[in-house]
């Protein structure tokens, strides 16, 4: 949906960064008069990312900006809807990063497999003008989900 066209005279949404973080959990474990317990590492812990992009609409020589925008749409739509469902146990959004693919998450809600999918956490959306035309910056925050009830 993305980044497939670079001409910004037609309606038009790139992604222009990505960041992925990890964190991992943090025992304390700590008993009644006792001395402190030390802290142990309890393995990954969870996995976000967060995309950032933005969305244009350009039409030559018109100077008002529509909103019927594709692209926008969109993402109010994904922003909107159930973020979980049936066969999506744990999310159902993926992504797929042509030059980091190590990195790429494909939504498996079956039930005899190791279910995956990015929920989606969020969305930002912040407007601006540029020479009389509207363009919407987003960031959107997905949090890694890995099933574990098979």
């Amino acid at each position: 949906m993305f980044n497939t066209s670079l001409d910004t005279s037609i309606e038009g949404g790139s992604i222009t960064s990505y960041q992925i973080s990890s964190t991992i959990g943090i025992g304390n474990f700590q008993v009644a008069e006792q001395d402190i317990g030390e802290h142990q590492d309890l393995g990954p812990f969870e996995k976000l990312y967060k995309i950032n992009g933005f969305v244009t609409k350009r039409q030559g020589k018109t100077t008002v900006p529509t909103t019927d925008n594709t692209f926008l749409k969109r993402l109010k739509q994904w922003d909107e809807e159930t973020k979980q469902n049936d066969k999506y146990k744990h999310g159902r959004f993926g992504i797929l990063i042509d030059d980091l693919s190590l990195f790429n998450i494909v939504p498996v809600g079956s039930p005899n497999a190791n279910q995956i999918g990015l929920l989606w956490k969020g969305m930002t959306l912040n407007c601006a003008y540029i020479k009389n035309q509207l363009v919407a910056y987003f960031e959107i925050d997905f949090l890694l989900d890995r099933g574990d009830d098979n």
